[in-house]
């Protein structure tokens, strides 16, 4: 086969006049080996990339954070043992019964984080594992579940839990834990008006870490206490416990612990913030069967404790061993309790089991209540109540041998201070002792200043034999009810502490999924014109306001992205109608001006699967590539400031691969019933997906006359079996689908070669083929389509002559376009083959017809 030699594209398929047709396809075996050289190129690159790929990986996995941007993805990444996980998004809900496997820090990023339950753990900490838990928001202002928490995979939205009663990880044992130091970093958890399943700190099997900035607000949960862990280590930055009603003891500890203590531990320049007022239980509990801990309070820093809602607060509920108060150098110490201060309930025996003597008992080490106060330290014990309960310390013999021991180092100024004048509830067993050091003070809150001895409560003991060289330093005026100048300063409780500031609303746009869409060209209009695709998201769009009360509103949304980036026409659908989004012009979405009482504080309106926001395009606007965009979203509530959000959405057009089949393929399975030759075509070329399989004229006799005079013979609707007979017409059959910018114009044309016998020895000349009764017709319906076909008299000539001019045939008019299906047919019997007077000869001949496809318009 010979090709044209023209600037245009040329297309060539051939019919040939004989039984038996032949396929010409020199194209395709050059066709495979271009695409088998691309597929070694493609995995030489794709190695390549690979390799690097695992080598950047490999050097960054000690330093990279595993990003994730809902529950689901975080429970993911901690089933991964995930070493350091940052949280994406600005709200999370945490899927219950999450085990964490390994040490490792989570930052969520200011996140607000929500409970899937609120009775059933969130994250539980195992393996022996540190959990570090940073910059994390807990808010919830009532009771009941948010409606508008993200699920857990979050595509969607749900009913979520402000808070849990085990906090964000729970370290109880009967959940499987097995935690040695729960870490908190930057926290902010602020829900005191829920009054159950209200807790942050659930640690049984070891400490509790604060650093930066911590505040927790909270109610802690109905006759459970409301922290438990062994230790509270303030290692870092200033931590708020601010517990607003609970009804068991602010802090227990079970013996699931591993440590022998409860112990809280400020380093130097931190600062514990410690309040419950409301609380008529108690501060300190362990598990009473614990006979061999200890209570260690180990102060460097600032410590400040209001407790008790009346003077049936008890200090404590617990049998300790021993009780120390280490105050260090500078530190400064302030505890201030509706009831007793020191009210632990202290065992028989020491740590080893053995009953105490007196000398046991006046040791440090074996002491009930043991205090150094190092130099520059300041300590305040005041109590509405007695300093120490009666009742609990006159029920074994031990207690007759308890002491309070004050070991003062350096000056310092160590205060007891009590609204009763009996500090020790007139018991005349239990002994204060001290070194009788520097400064110091004991009070009474009923006396104006205490200057002298005869102003001491009634005591035995070392105490008694006070010399005036004591120097007592502060009284508080009850009368007056403010500090003396010589009073030590007195840190005040941050009641206003510097939060994230709570917004009066909550809203929440479609998700970002129903912006991203995926399109192929192929389902595109191939005739040009644009058309609404359907979101690729399954999800809906849905569009929530929750408000503290009736407000007015308005939403509008701003296409942000130019028409030069973003061709394609971003609409917005209701019910009403439909707008265009023009870029940088704002269009009002939703308008609540009344907020009537159906709406109440909520607003939510779920688009249908015909309503919201789609995208119109169309093959004269899109390319194989990708458009992101941008949308500016913004909300104006009376009262409010405007609150903008910018999201972003991409469309991603790309090609499927899928070839094109013929318009109206023949059905039957017998290939010789089929009157043409059939191919599938490119989606984005121009070539013929049919052509006449064979022109049979099958026996022509030969006479005298018949010879001079020229014969014409009609075509039999046989096949080239010369038995089957072709069912339909036959067809030549064109698909374009090339996009715009590669071309609108083309034409198909006819030539014939000069008919032969087998030999070539002898041929027929001026043979004429003739189409009668010919039809076309174009799958181009739009305004601007040019399709055309050549006839005189409904019918077409093609000459057989072997030259290289041809017939044209049908086309597209120049400067309109033809797109898609266009063909012209004709049935198998209307053609006929007119031979020349004085050509025919007696033998088997034949020609073959090229058909030309040009990228070309008519001429």
């Amino acid at each position: 086969m010979k090709f044209a030699t023209v600037s245009r594209a040329v297309y060539l398929l051939e019919t040939e006049f004989r039984a038996a047709l032949r396929t010409v396809a020199k194209l395709q075996p050059l066709i495979a080996g271009q695409k088998s050289i691309r597929r070694r190129k493609l995995k030489i690159k794709l190695s390549v990339l690979f390799a690097f790929m695992l080598s950047v990986f490999f050097l960054s996995e000690n330093v990279l954070a595993k990003d994730v941007t809902n529950g689901d993805e975080l429970a993911d990444a901690l089933a991964k043992k995930e070493a350091s996980i940052t949280v994406k998004s600005k709200k999370i809900t945490i899927p219950s019964q999450t085990d964490i496997l390994a040490d490792v820090t989570i930052d969520f990023n200011g996140a607000r984080v929500f409970f899937e339950k609120d009775d059933l753990p969130a994250m539980i900490g195992k393996n022996n594992a540190e959990v570090t838990l940073k910059n994390f928001n807990v808010t919830g202002e009532k009771n009941g579940v948010y409606k508008f928490a993200p699920t857990t995979d979050g595509k969607s939205r749900m009913d979520a839990y402000f808070v849990n009663r085990y906090g964000l990880v729970s370290g109880k044992v009967s959940h499987g834990a097995d935690m040695r130091n729960l870490i908190f970093q930057d926290v902010t958890w602020i829900a005191p008006i829920i009054q159950d399943n209200n807790r942050f700190l659930v640690q049984e099997t070891g400490s509790a870490t604060f650093r930066g900035k911590n505040f927790f607000q909270y109610a802690g949960s109905k006759n459970l206490p409301s922290l438990e862990a062994a230790e509270l280590l303030v290692m870092n930055g200033m931590t708020l416990l601010d517990d607003k009603s609970s009804t068991g003891a602010l802090w227990y500890s079970s013996n699931q612990s591993k440590l022998d203590r409860m112990r809280v531990y400020v380093e130097n320049r931190s600062e514990l913030f410690w309040t419950a007022e409301n609380n008529q239980y108690g501060w300190v509990e362990t598990n009473s069967n614990s006979k061999n801990r200890r209570f260690i309070l180990n102060n460097k820093g600032t410590l400040e404790f209001k407790f008790g809602k009346s003077a049936t607060f008890q200090n404590s509920r617990s049998k300790f061993w021993q009780v120390r108060y280490l105050l260090e150098r500078n530190a400064k110490t302030f505890i201030n309790t509706r009831g007793k201060i020191f009210d632990f309930d202290m065992f028989e025996s020491s740590q080893n089991g053995n009953l105490a003597n007196a000398q046991e008992a006046s040791n440090v080490n074996n002491s009930s209540y043991y205090f150094r106060a190092e130099s520059g330290s300041v300590s305040f014990f005041d109590a509405d109540g007695k300093i120490v309960s009666r009742k609990n310390n006159q029920q074994t013999n031990y207690a007759k041998q308890n002491r309070i021991v004050l070991n003062a180092n350096g000056a310092n100024t160590f205060i007891m201070a009590s609204n009763e004048q009996d500090f020790f509830d007139r018991n005349e067993n239990f002994n204060l002792t001290f070194n009788n050091r520097d400064m110091y003070a004991l009070a009474d809150r009923d006396i104006d200043m205490v200057i002298s001895n005869e102003h001491l409560p009634n005591l035995r003991g070392d105490f008694a034999n006070v010399s005036s060289s004591i120097r007592f330093l502060w009284v508080r005026a009850k009368a007056i009810g403010i500090f003396p100048t010589t009073s030590p300063d007195k840190p005040q409780f941050p009641r206003q502490p510097v939060i994230p500031v709570l917004t009066r609303y909550e809203w929440f746009l479609p998700e970002d999924e129903t912006f991203r869409h995926s399109y192929s060209l192929e389902e595109l209009d191939v005739f040009g014109e644009t058309k609404q695709m359907n979101r690729t998201s399954a999800r809906k769009q849905t569009f929530d306001l929750s408000l503290d009360q009736p407000r007015q509103f308005k939403l509008t949304v701003k296409l942000k992205t130019d028409k030069t980036n973003f061709p394609h026409e971003l609409i917005y659908k209701t019910s009403q109608g439909e707008k265009v989004l023009t870029p940088n012009k704002e269009e009002e979405i939703f308008t609540d001006r009344t907020m009537s009482t159906q709406d109440k504080e909520n607003f939510s309106h779920e688009f249908d699967v015909d309503e919201g926001f789609f995208v119109k395009t169309g093959r004269k606007i899109a390319k194989e590539k990708d458009y992101p965009y941008e949308l500016e979203w913004k909300l104006s509530i009376v009262g409010e400031n405007p609150n903008v959000v910018t999201t972003k959405g991409n469309v991603l057009i790309k090609k499927s691969g899928t070839l094109v089949m013929p318009l109206q393929p023949h059905l039957s399975g017998n290939t010789l019933k089929n009157p043409n030759t059939e191919k599938e075509a490119d989606p984005f070329g121009l070539s013929f997906t049919k052509v006449p399989r064979i022109f049979n004229f099958g026996s022509v006799g030969l006479d005298y006359m018949k010879v001079k005079n020229g014969i014409t013979s009609k075509a039999t609707i046989k096949a080239n079996d010369d038995v089957t007979n072709q069912e339909g017409k036959q067809v030549l059959q064109i698909f374009d689908g090339r996009m715009f910018d590669k071309g609108i114009s083309w034409s198909v044309s006819a030539s014939a070669t000069t008919f032969t016998n087998s030999t070539k020895a002898e041929e027929l000349k001026g043979v004429k083929i003739i189409l009668h009764n010919v039809q076309g017709s174009s799958a181009d319906k739009t305004s601007n389509s040019g399709f055309s076909y050549k006839q005189t008299q409904n019918t077409m000539e093609i000459i057989a002559d072997n030259k290289a001019s041809s017939t044209e045939l049908f086309g597209v008019v120049n400067g309109k376009q033809a797109k898609g299906w266009n063909e012209i047919s004709w049935q198998p019997e209307d053609v006929t083959l007119d031979i020349p007077a004085g050509e025919a000869k007696l033998g088997s001949f034949s020609s073959i017809v090229t058909w030309n496809l040009e990228d070309k318009p008519l001429s």
